[in-house]
């Protein structure tokens, strides 16, 4: 992606906006810094409209800063190493901040599921259907609305896409989202899994 593209891409119309050269600046300097990847501009981006650009760039750059060693130590993974794969952990670590936050439980769940499913899109179906065959106590890691709660479910989706933490599919009749492989990487070294297989969420350490 280009210096242009990803700017356009972090400010929508930046062209006819006419930043200061200070803005422009700061936001050429942030692009720059998450390696011009696609998702995570487009993570800064929701994280920033959904606070109503309260928050600045340099603001945004600082939390970051702060954020990205908190983020990443826990599971052992050396920043250097794989600098653009760690500022994509964190710019996803900071948009999904208010779903922990708020406790979105399902939220977390759909995520955490998604990461241990293959690269193919993951249609509601799948969880329909597996309602349907388990009994409640059986499946403690699903959505834990009985019956199946096709809104709340299609709702959680759709928040979690507006802040690109997930990709939605959606054609006809069909509802489904899968996640970007680094994210599910991420996940996967996120979580922790018991012999049972109920995933949850690792606190930070």
């Amino acid at each position: 992606m280009t210096e242009d593209e990803a700017l356009e891409l972090l400010i929508p119309g930046v062209k006819s906006k006419k930043l200061s050269l200070e803005d422009e600046r700061k936001s050429k300097d942030l692009v720059k810094m998450l390696g011009y990847l696609p998702l995570a501009i487009d993570q800064v981006r929701g994280f920033l409209t959904e606070a109503g650009y309260a928050t600045s760039i340099d603001k945004y750059v600082d939390v970051f800063e702060k954020h990205k060693e908190k983020v990443i130590k826990p599971v052992g993974v050396v920043p250097n190493a794989m600098v653009q794969r760690s500022n994509l952990y964190t710019t996803f670590e900071l948009s999904l901040a208010p779903f922990v936050e708020a406790g979105n439980e399902p939220a977390l769940r759909i995520l955490m599921l998604g990461a241990f499913f293959g690269l193919a899109p993951i249609d509601e179906a799948i969880f329909l259907e597996y309602r349907k065959v388990q009994p409640a106590e059986a499946r403690p890691a699903m959505p834990a609305q009985d019956p199946w709660d096709q809104i709340r479910f299609r709702r959680t989706v759709l928040s979690l896409a507006e802040q690109s933490l997930v990709k939605l599919h959606s054609q006809q009749d069909r509802f489904a989202y899968s996640l970007h492989p680094m994210i599910r990487e991420w996940l996967r070294l996120r979580v922790d899994t018991n012999p049972r297989s109920v995933i949850t969420w690792r606190p930070w350490t």
